[in-house]
């Protein structure tokens, strides 16, 4: 299982360029599961560019990837937790 110190930048999937918004969640929950994660950490800036974060559990990610549910912000970043 990853954790943090032991998932590095060079490590970093890259999503496909040219994807729909549903391929992009598809290919995104089989990244968190091809990586064995429990967490997810969603980060992002606020409005006063303050940073941000929401970390919660693989079983809450499809939903607030769909919905927006973390932030309504733009920029919004994923990080192994």
């Amino acid at each position: 299982m990853a954790t943090v110190g032991e998932w590095s930048r060079s490590d970093s999937p890259e999503l496909p360029t040219e994807t729909t918004p549903e391929e992009a969640v598809k290919w995104l929950l089989e990244e968190i599961d091809r990586l064995l994660l429990n967490y997810v950490r969603f980060t992002f800036a606020d409005i006063h560019g303050i940073g941000r974060c929401k970390s919660v559990p693989r079983r809450h990610v499809e939903h607030l990837v769909r919905t927006g549910g973390v932030t309504a912000f733009a920029g919004q970043t994923i990080t192994v937790v």
